[in-house]
């Protein structure tokens, strides 16, 4: 189920009200409070597009290279359609990979992006990795950097988090801060786009 990604007023009061609630007729054993609000999920799907030449070049990165690859990705939302998004191209930039890792040189890393034209640089709104022969759950380094990602966007963008495996299995986030929804892979049906954008 996708879920909210930023608090809104309502939310802040929602959270305050329970929060009250909970603390009326606590016992502090040790002097501390523990509290956990979990809001409800919301009932939303996306759809998330390929160009055919994008997928393509997806898939050979992950089936071709025996040790993680990463790439980024050319977003758009759909225009003709609601809570859709299209990549157009995958980039792949500047990186040292491992069995299970992907580390940028970021001097390297900032000079690839600086090359790009604004259209193709505005634009990079995707980051895919593979996992190779593992599981596609983000790990501990994967969560930093979507939430260093997250805090460099403005709150009309969007982003989208992927990894994918040889195995076709993938894990798939997509952020639109503008919608304030966070879809998962189960909230997400990927295909590919014939027409282009």
């Amino acid at each position: 189920m996708s879920k909210i990604i930023k608090m809104t007023s309502q939310n802040l009061d929602e959270i305050r009200r329970d929060f009250e609630e909970a603390l009326k007729g606590v016992k502090l054993s040790d002097g501390k409070i523990n509290f956990t609000k979990t809001f409800s999920n919301i009932q939303r799907k996306a759809n998330l597009y390929f160009t055919e030449l994008a997928y393509l070049k997806m898939l050979t990165l992950v089936r071709e290279f025996d040790k993680e690859v990463a790439w980024h990705g050319i977003a758009h939302r759909c225009e003709d359609e609601d809570d859709a998004y299209i990549i157009s191209d995958i980039l792949v930039y500047p990186q040292e990979v491992t069995g299970a890792t992907v580390n940028t040189d970021q001097e390297k890393y900032q000079m690839w992006l600086m090359n790009h034209d604004d259209d193709v640089f505005n634009n990079i709104r995707m980051q895919g990795h593979s996992h190779v022969n593992m599981g596609t759950s983000p790990s501990t380094v994967d969560n930093s950097l979507y939430d260093r990602i997250l805090e460099q966007l403005d709150d009309d963008m969007f982003y989208i988090f992927l990894i994918w495996n040889k195995r076709n299995e993938k894990t798939i986030k997509i952020y639109d801060l503008a919608k304030n929804v966070l879809f998962e892979t189960a909230d997400v049906t990927v295909s590919v786009r014939e027409d282009d954008i």
